[in-house]
């Protein structure tokens, strides 16, 4: 698991609340790796990543903050405990989503943004029908590091595409947290 370049997101169509499968593999994903799932109802966001035969929980991600203005999201692999990072808000998305990928050591890793500022106006401001897409830049903003790809689909999709050593579970499950907080 998570040993591949490229990873399938999909939001299930036929769910209360926000839930989606994740699939690894080149050309199209194989089988399902990750099944995720936001907790409803609650003052602090809560998502849980099980596997999707034996709904065991593989990671988790928590925040301290009831508002998310600025929050931060830690990610835990829950087999170890180990911290893998964070995602963090940047921007709160009047205009453009931007959110930054943290190491379980506090060090930036990489920057989410949103493909572009005309594009992100369109999609708030005339058509939510425009695929949403990041780019995963270095911390400074320089060199992409992964893709995040939209589709045109009933719900989100989402075609990943890691380029270099940047952790493969971060970028997934920051893609899944992203499209259920923003509401893409």
């Amino acid at each position: 698991m998570f040993d591949a370049d490229r990873y399938e997101v999909r939001q299930k169509a036929l769910s209360v609340g926000n839930e989606y499968t994740v699939s690894e593999g080149p050309d199209g994903a194989t089988e399902p790796i990750l099944s995720a799932k936001q907790k409803l109802l609650r003052a602090k966001e809560d998502f849980r990543f099980t596997d999707p035969e034996s709904d065991e929980s593989l990671f988790r991600v928590t925040t301290d903050q009831i508002l998310d203005l600025k929050a931060s999201y830690q990610v835990v692999d829950e087999q170890t405990d180990e911290v893998l990072g964070a995602i963090e808000r940047e921007s709160y998305g009047f205009l453009r989503q931007e959110w930054g990928l943290v190491g379980p050591d506090g060090d930036r890793l990489a920057t989410v943004t949103e493909d572009s500022l005309a594009k992100s106006l369109f999609r708030r401001h005339v058509t939510g029908l425009l695929p949403v897409a990041f780019e995963v830049r270095g911390p400074d903003g320089g060199g992409v590091r992964a893709t995040v790809d939209g589709s045109l689909s009933i719900r989100d999709h989402y075609t990943i595409e890691v380029h270099d050593d940047l952790d493969p579970r971060l970028v997934v499950i920051a893609s899944v947290v992203v499209d259920a907080i923003e509401a893409n």
